[in-house]
């Protein structure tokens, strides 16, 4: 069976420009988040103001989104990862992770997975050798060091350049992942390039609608 990512948004997260600076207004909702369908304790979309609040408000909203995908067969689990579920060439819900959390391949490609563990949690024990596994792999940890340097929209758009100008046959790059993996590593990178060009998107318009938002200087 064929596995796709469905991207969802289930609420919108609120953020003040200059958080320690702003209104009172402003500052009480920065960081707020609102759902479409809240669960206890959290607050709903319907109460949510929209902005900008005030003449020269620069407060935004950012998407809070959901993936799920179609499941296909399960194969055996790597040594240093546990449980989950493949599909789109990654493992999906693997060491306790959501699927909100995305899929990871290898040791370096995925949210909150740099050299085979979770980054999230303090106690978890990945790979001895943290190598990148193929050149698919050797891109993501490039872009994980990115993100310690640059701007992520920059590190995003590096990653996709590096992912599109790798041959489309796995087995023909310079480190490829082998024939058993060649199939898996050329899906999750079809996914991965689809995700973070939708990332970039987000990013153009955001950075538009708080252009437009800006004041006309006389």
């Amino acid at each position: 069976m064929a596995s796709r990512p469905v991207i969802k948004v289930v609420g919108y997260k609120w953020l003040s420009s200059r958080p320690h600076s702003a209104c009172k207004k402003c500052a009480g909702l920065h960081n707020q988040e609102f759902y479409y369908h809240p669960k206890g304790g959290q607050n709903s979309v319907a109460d949510m103001p929209d902005p900008p609040l005030h003449p020269n408000c620069r407060c935004h909203i950012q998407d809070i989104t959901r993936t799920s995908v179609e499941l296909s067969e399960q194969e055996e689990d790597q040594s240093y990862v546990e449980g989950g579920f493949e599909a789109l060439g990654g493992r999906w819900t693997n060491n306790g992770r959501g699927l909100s959390d995305g899929p990871v391949y290898e040791k370096w490609c995925g949210q909150y997975w740099s050299g085979g563990r979770d980054t999230r949690d303090p106690d978890a024990i990945g790979p001895r050798d943290i190598t990148p596994s193929d050149e698919l792999d050797r891109a993501c940890r490039k872009h994980d060091n990115c993100y310690d340097m640059f701007e992520e929209d920059y590190c995003d758009r590096r990653l996709v350049r590096d992912l599109e100008s790798l041959s489309d046959n796995p087995n023909g790059w310079r480190h490829p992942p082998g024939e058993k993996n060649a199939e898996k590593a050329e899906e999750f990178r079809k996914w991965a390039i689809r995700w973070f060009k939708w990332q970039i998107h987000r990013t153009q318009n955001k950075r538009r609608a708080f252009q437009e938002e800006l004041p006309i200087s006389p």
